[in-house]
């Protein structure tokens, strides 16, 4: 067995079109090609546009997308005896293409879901020419619809059913309320040469728990030509063909924050050669539909987590930023991500990292906010589409939930874009109900199914706050049984530009919100702003309140099971509802969410002037958790008034939210929580909006102490950043560590909501 990555020399140009002149009289010429890649990336790589993704280049490069492009390279081959098959892979092609070997058509491909193969077995040469001619998406999406819609009948005006819906291809790079319109083209995962007397085609792991609490393991390979296969499961001896076991008293993979992910490795061989290595961890998944209640081996569990769109305007090209998304996921106590119907199925990196850090994943099949074709030829691609994947991911331990699709259904019922020209059916309604269950049943596969997303007696996506109501103490009116969407847009932290009038800053905003409308809702609570800086902080201190305001709400609702937020990563630079920026910074938000997603939080009602405090405990077991209050009277001075303390022990039943005080806050005051003596789960509670408090400035001194910085507090610093590293909250009294390795500067910017100090590294 041979595998040759066919990733040099190749090249690319913008097809030629006959009857139109080139610019300056000259026919478009090759150059330099990356593969895997995108065509804008290759344009920006040859300095023919500029990086869309900065400033407003986005609209220099809208031509882009209008066009045919056209790929070759070649490759030497030569004959081994030992390997009489040859195959060319392509494991992403993105779109509509047709592919040429030595002049002579190959094959054709429509999906950017699935891999294309074919075999070249009577086809190579010692050298030889691949070309691969893509055409342009916005050009073929419409076609189809014009065609699709004189078929149905449908006007033209008819909305929500634009050309992204006549591809299967990522919906959010034709443009989103968070993202650019960059709907490209290119080879956007690997193409390979391979060379076999015998492979393997599939290796796939199957459990089931027995009555007496012991798994049964068992595997199912399929295997093309000759050879002799063998297969392995951890450190138990290799069998001939696919083994199927018991194993008693096993070790189970547990959700973070629930146990250890125990992961067993198998092994699949064939005496060609070839091999297939999987990872998997034993436990059970249940849901039940009528609560909207997820338990993994028979243990609720209350998710917490996030959405997840695709890292890159152009996927595959920021993974090695893969492992720190997650890494951080699970440092903030996710245990769920939602893949997101906008996007796309997630690369096999994705899925291990979700594996081995106890993410459980809920996947999305790729349709959002839209009506999509539903004749025969779009059941039958959807049909072999959903196959493939389900193939790959069915024995993936973090899969957890899949979906049919993101707000369709929503959509359909609400008609967007007005009842007067909405279409007379819900166009694709069959994909979700009749297509994507006959796949998954035929498979055999368990993982728990919904139709769409929000679901009727089931989830939520709760976007009265910011796109209805405004305010985010509007999350207080939501019943959710699971939130699986909500959130509130702050600015991004890495947009430059001189001032807030800079139309470069504000283009990177997709919201649609006049930007006087959210500032007014950030000036509900926050002072207004009066540079680019201050606005960034403010604006990303409301998101932290509202998500956090939201998820204690979430949490103290008995029926609730369940809060996602909207959204966890950006795919370019830009304002939105991301609480990790791009490329890799986490917002004050994200800090928060550490807190209130610890399994047990303190969490605040708000009646008028009083507030109740709440606990909840998501976890399995009763907890007596210790509980110190502490209320300071601020006066006008430097020195903080002593506090009044109060103590106690309060149970906690297993999986429940209980009050356990009701205060009324003075006039310019200060409670804080502190539950387990641990500084990080303080709740801070401000008696007025931040905007009316009158703060007592505080003092501060810094030492270095090799390669950390150590920040001393005397006083209330409100929602203290210092070095842009150090997670934005409220700090009374105490001394912040962080490492900064041999720190370049003699002085380091705090930033509070009393204003911005320096303070000398002494």
């Amino acid at each position: 067995m041979k595998r040759t990555f066919l990733h040099d020399n190749w090249q690319f140009r913008q097809a030629e079109q006959p009857g139109l002149p080139h610019a300056y009289g000259k026919a478009p010429s090759w150059l330099p090609a990356q593969v895997p890649g995108y065509v804008h990336l290759d344009l920006i790589a040859n300095d023919i546009i500029a990086d869309p993704l900065t400033e407003m280049h986005e609209v220099g490069a809208q031509w882009v997308d209008l066009e045919d492009w056209t790929y070759r390279t070649n490759f030497a081959w030569s004959p081994d005896s030992t390997c009489p098959r040859q195959v060319l892979k392509f494991n992403g092609l993105d779109t509509v293409c047709h592919i040429f070997l030595n002049n002579s058509l190959l094959a054709t491909s429509e999906n950017m879901f699935i891999p294309l193969e074919t075999d070249v077995t009577t086809l190579l040469q010692p050298q030889n020419e691949l070309e691969i001619r893509f055409q342009s998406p916005v050009k073929v999406g419409e076609q189809r619809r014009e065609e699709y819609f004189a078929i149905e009948g449908l006007i033209s005006e008819t909305p929500n059913f634009e050309d992204r819906a006549f591809l299967r291809k990522a919906q959010y790079m034709f443009g989103w309320d968070w993202g650019p319109r960059l709907a490209s083209c290119g080879i956007w995962r690997s193409v390979e040469l391979q060379e076999f007397e015998g492979r393997i085609l599939s290796f796939t792991l199957h459990q089931e728990r027995l009555e007496n609490g012991s798994f049964r393991v068992w595997s199912d390979t399929a295997v093309e030509g000759s050879g002799r296969l063998t297969t392995q499961f951890g450190n138990l001896p290799e069998v001939a063909g696919d083994f199927d076991l018991v194993i008693d008293n096993p070790t189970l993979w547990l959700p973070n924050g629930m146990g250890e992910q125990c992961l067993f490795e198998a092994t699949a061989k064939l005496s060609t050669g070839d091999a297939m290595t999987k990872q998997i961890g034993l436990r059970t998944v249940s849901f039940d539909h009528e609560r909207f209640e997820l338990r993994v081996n028979d243990t609720k569990v209350w998710c917490r987590g996030a959405n997840w769109i695709p890292v890159h305007s152009f996927p595959n090209s920021d993974n090695i930023l893969l492992a720190t998304h997650i890494e951080s996921c699970k440092a903030l106590n996710f245990n769920m991500l939602r893949v997101w119907g906008g996007g796309l199925y997630e690369s096999e990196g994705f899925y291990d990292l979700c594996d081995l850090h106890g993410i459980l994943v809920w996947q999305d099949f790729p349709f959002a906010c839209s009506y999509y074709p539903d004749d025969q030829k779009a059941q039958a691609e959807l049909e072999f589409e959903a196959t493939h994947q389900l193939q790959r991911l069915r024995d993936r331990t973090s899969l957890a939930m899949l979906c049919g699709n993101n707000e369709n259904e929503m959509m359909w019922n609400g008609k967007w874009g007005g009842r007067d020209i909405s279409p007379p059916r819900y166009y694709g309604e069959s994909l979700f109900t009749e297509t994507l269950p006959r796949v998954i049943n035929s498979l055999g596969i368990q993982t728990p199914y919904i139709t769409t997303s929000p679901i009727d007696g089931g989830d939520e996506h709760y976007w009265e706050v910011w796109h209805g109501k405004g305010d985010w103490v509007h999350y207080a009116d939501s019943k959710a049984k699971f939130c699986s969407e909500f959130g509130f847009s702050s600015a991004s932290t890495s947009l430059t530009a001189e001032n807030l009038k800079c139309p470069q800053y504000h283009w990177h905003d997709k919201s649609g919100k006049p930007f006087e409308l959210w500032k007014s809702f950030v000036e509900l609570h926050y002072p207004e702003a009066g540079s680019l800086e201050e606005w960034v902080y403010f604006s990303q201190l409301n998101q932290r309140d509202a998500l956090q305001f939201g998820i204690e709400h979430f949490r103290r609702l008995d029926q609730c099971s369940g809060s996602l937020i909207w959204q966890w990563n950006n795919c370019w630079d830009a304002h939105s509802w991301a609480v990790y920026d791009f490329p890799h910074h986490l917002k004050p938000a994200a800090h928060e969410l550490k807190r209130v997603y610890s399994d047990v939080v303190v969490c605040v009602e708000h009646t008028g002037s009083e507030v109740t405090l709440h606990l909840a405990n998501a976890s399995p077991v009763t907890q007596t958790i210790p509980i110190k209050i502490d209320l300071f009277l601020l006066s006008g001075s430097s020195v903080l008034a002593e506090p009044k303390t109060v103590s106690a022990n309060v149970g906690i039943p297993a999986e429940s939210s209980i009050p356990f005080e009701t205060l009324c806050l003075p006039k310019n005051s200060v409670l804080r929580v502190r539950i387990q003596n641990d500084p990080t789960l303080d709740r801070i509670i401000f008696s007025d909006e931040p905007k009316n408090m009158v703060w007592p400035k505080p003092t501060y001194t810094a030492e270095v102490f090799g390669d950390d910085i150590h920040l001393n507090i005397q006083g209330i610093a409100p929602d203290l950043q210092a070095c842009d590293q150090q997670p934005t909250r409220t700090v009374i009294n105490e001394t912040l560590v962080w490492q900064c390795p041999q720190p370049a500067v003699s002085s380091i910017i705090v930033r509070t909501l009393c204003g911005d100090s320096p303070v000398p590294l002494g």
